[in-house]
């Protein structure tokens, strides 16, 4: 769902979607929740898509919703999931929760995560960079875990790290509410022998 290519959003234009469930069915490469260049206010009250597996594409890196070139959107009760690869030899990052870019966002009681890899890094669970806002309030953001690779070799044998729960770059973030939130990052993969 792309609100842009759907509805065009005027600064004085309100959209709220409310108790959207994206299950795990469908796979895409592409965000399943897409915002971009709204100028109104945009709010999703309890909305959550589930992690989805992808055994057959090395490229994806898409982030579950993505948030661009728009001011006011809100999220409220949502939950994102990363997306991971699964399958031997899909040498593959988990996506990332929540990517905003040039963007004013705030998150109330969400949860977002990023993926874990298979034979890859994991995901961020929120990503915000080029002059983006994003507040935060009683809401968990969680780096997806790394995956290991374990080949035939002693030298093939390597295990990749775990992804940030929130990056930041050139953007401004709030988190709000203390004890409330719940942010950490994603552990790394084990590529032990035992």
């Amino acid at each position: 769902m792309c609100i842009r290519d759907r509805l065009q959003v005027a600064a004085s234009d309100r959209v709220r979607i409310s108790g959207l469930s994206l299950d795990r069915l469908t796979s895409s490469s592409a965000p399943r929740i897409a915002v971009r260049q709204c100028a109104g206010r945009v709010a999703f009250v309890d909305v959550v898509s589930e992690q989805l597996s992808y055994t057959s594409n090395p490229n994806i890196d898409e982030s579950v919703a993505l948030i661009e070139d728009s001011n006011n959107v809100h999220f409220e009760g949502c939950r994102f999931e990363g997306s991971s690869a699964s399958g031997p030899q899909v040498w593959q990052q988990g996506s990332t929760g929540m990517e905003v870019i040039n963007s004013r966002v705030w998150c109330n009681g969400c949860s977002t995560a990023g993926g874990p890899g298979y034979e890859g890094y994991g995901g961020a669970g929120i990503r915000a960079s080029s002059g983006s806002f994003v507040h935060l309030s009683r809401t968990t953001a969680m780096g997806g875990a790394g995956g290991a690779h374990i080949g035939f070799y002693w030298w093939d044998i390597y295990a990749y790290s775990g992804e940030e729960a929130v990056s930041v770059a050139n953007s401004e973030l709030v988190v709000a509410g203390g004890t409330d939130n719940h942010i950490e990052g994603g552990a790394g993969g084990n590529a032990g022998t035992d």
